[in-house]
């Protein structure tokens, strides 16, 4: 049976938002974090000044999230984004009518990949580095 390694990067990103993407990446880990991307103003270059950082989260499948931990991650991530609020969401949590849309468009800031052999690591390593 393969061995099964953790993989946490960054994604090279279009719009930089993350002051520190090693905090990003320790957030994300801590909080069991599988996916962080952005969406929203900020993404569309709309965003004004006192304009919130419009965040989707896709969790470990075993996680189990509490609007008490949407809240600590929010407050967690604020110092990251220059002192901008963040507004941490589930697709689930999106309305319907533009859920799709969200989830079809929105930037990975951070994805973390189960691999699994040190050779398939490597690998992607490779791929994510060119």
């Amino acid at each position: 049976m393969a061995e099964t390694s953790l993989l946490a990067y960054c994604r090279p990103m279009t719009q930089q938002v993350f002051s520190d993407p090693g905090a990003l990446a320790s957030v994300c880990r801590r909080h069991r974090i599988h996916k962080l991307s952005l969406f929203g103003s900020t993404l569309k270059g709309t965003a004004r000044p006192d304009s919130d950082v419009d965040l989707l989260v896709e969790f470990e499948p075993d996680a189990r999230p509490t609007l008490l931990t949407l809240a600590r991650i929010e407050s967690e991530l604020a110092p990251l984004l220059n002192g901008r609020k963040a507004d941490v969401r589930t697709a689930r949590e999106l309305s319907r009518y533009f859920r799709d849309e969200v989830v079809r468009t929105a930037e990975v800031q951070y994805e973390a990949r189960r691999l699994g052999s040190p050779a398939t690591l490597a690998a992607a390593l490779d791929h994510d580095g060119a």
